[in-house]
């Protein structure tokens, strides 16, 4: 992973954050994330921080780790293209 990607990622102390196997529940006061991390990525929280890590350094587990990383740092849902 890239220096970026190995960072945790800070959680706010108004959010929870629950992992259920590769189910990801995420509450606070702006409402509700659930999304599925991809196939050979992990996440826990430690600390009051979400880890993020990749299993294998090939091209498919680089990309999955990607974005999940994207998704989990995200403050707000994923953005609906208006066209």
């Amino acid at each position: 992973m890239s220096r970026i990607g190995k960072q945790p990622i800070a959680i706010p102390p108004q959010v929870k954050v629950e992992v259920k196997g590769q189910k990801i529940l995420v509450e606070g006061p702006k409402g509700k994330l659930d999304w599925e991390l991809p196939k050979r990525t992990s996440l826990k929280v430690v600390d009051g921080k979400i880890v993020v890590s990749r299993d294998g350094d090939d091209a498919q587990a680089k990309d999955s780790s990607r974005n999940s990383k994207s998704r989990a740092s995200a403050s707000k849902p994923p953005f609906k293209a208006r066209w």
